[in-house]
C-alpha cells in the first residue's frame, strides 16, 4: 500500500505519467497515449459513483494502523461548488512553499488547489514527506488525477522545490464536446508537472486543501502559522464572471487548524490555511 492524495491504495493502482503524454477516458477506461498517438497504457474502467456528491474527502482511505493521533486525511479546506450551468474554464491559486516542519515523524503533508466530480479529483499538489510519487524530508510538487477508495491514481513526475518558492497551480479547460471535457493541470514554470486529461466528466467542485498523514505533534506541520492561497482566479465558459462563495470546513482542529476565507473575488480571491 502506498500513500497518495486521497489516502493509501495498492501500488498497482498508482501510475506515473510522462508530461508529454495524455490520459483519455472516452471509452470509459483510462488510456495513456504518447505524443505519436499510440496507446502506452490501459488503467482499466473508471469507477462510476452516484452523481451529486464530491469524491473527496469522504473517499479518503486510511488503514486503522495508519490513523494518526491528530487526524488523517483532509484536515481543513475551503470549497465551492460550480452550479452556474457553465463549466469551469480556469482555476488558479498562488502560494509560497512554507518552511519545513521542525520535527520529522514520517509525516506527509499535502497542500493544493483542486477540482473534482463524484468520480475523480484533479490537483497540482505540494508535498512534504513521502508519497507514492516518491519524496522524502523535503518539499516537492506533482500533479495528480486520482480516484478514491480502491481506484487508480495518476501523477506527473515529482519535482523538488524549496521554502519560499512561489507556486502557481493551474487547472485549465482545453475544450469540451458534449459531456466529454479535456483539461490540463500544472505548476507554472515547472514543465515536469504537466498532467493532461481528455474526454473526462465535467469537474465541478473546487477546493483549497490541507491534507496530512502521520501527524503526531504540532511541530510535524510546517514551521509557520499559516499558508495563504492568494490570487485565486475562477473563470467559467460564460463571459460573465462567476461569484464563488468559498465555504470553510475544519475537520481536525486539535492544534487550531482552520481555514479562513478572506476574499471571494473571482479574480483575486484569498483563502488561508492555518496550522495553529
Amino acid at each position: 500500500m502506498l500513500l497518495t492524495p486521497g489516502g493509501w491504495r495498492h501500488k498497482s493502482l498508482v501510475h506515473e505519467i510522462d508530461p508529454r503524454h495524455h490520459l483519455d477516458a472516452s471509452t470509459g477506461e483510462i488510456v495513456e497515449y504518447n505524443v505519436a498517438g499510440e496507446v502506452v497504457g490501459n488503467y482499466g474502467a473508471i469507477k462510476e459513483r452516484a452523481p451529486g456528491m464530491r469524491l473527496m474527502p469522504s473517499n479518503v482511505v486510511v488503514p486503522k494502523d495508519q490513523i494518526a493521533p491528530w487526524g488523517s486525511g483532509w484536515i481543513t479546506f475551503g470549497d465551492w461548488t460550480n452550479n452556474s450551468g457553465h463549466p469551469v474554464s480556469l482555476f488558479v491559486a498562488t502560494w509560497y512553499v512554507p518552511p519545513p516542519p521542525i520535527t520529522h515523524s514520517g509525516q506527509t503533508v499535502f497542500l493544493f488547489n483542486g477540482i473534482q466530480n463524484s468520480t475523480m479529483i484533479y490537483q497540482p499538489v505540494l508535498q512534504w514527506g513521502v508519497s507514492a510519487a516518491g519524496g522524502g524530508p523535503h518539499w516537492s510538487v506533482a500533479s495528480w488525477y486520482a480516484d478514491g477508495a480502491g481506484g487508480v491514481a495518476h501523477h506527473s513526475p515529482l519535482t523538488p522545490v524549496h521554502p519560499g518558492q512561489k507556486l502557481v497551480g493551474v487547472m485549465a479547460l482545453m475544450n469540451h464536446v458534449g459531456n466529454h471535457f479535456s483539461y490540463q493541470c500544472q505548476f507554472v514554470g515547472i514543465p515536469q508537472s504537466i498532467l493532461t486529461i481528455h474526454n473526462v466528466q465535467q469537474l465541478t467542485w473546487l477546493a483549497i486543501t490541507l491534507e496530512a498523514y502521520g501527524i503526531t505533534k504540532k511541530t510535524d506541520y510546517p514551521n509557520a502559522v499559516d499558508t495563504p492561497f492568494q490570487g485565486i482566479v475562477v473563470q467559467t465558459t460564460d463571459r460573465r464572471p462567476p461569484h464563488p462563495k468559498w465555504q470553510a470546513v475544519d475537520s481536525v482542529t486539535s492544534f487550531g487548524q482552520h481555514t479562513l476565507v478572506v476574499s471571494d473575488d473571482y479574480g483575486d480571491g484569498i483563502v488561508i490555511i492555518f496550522y495553529v
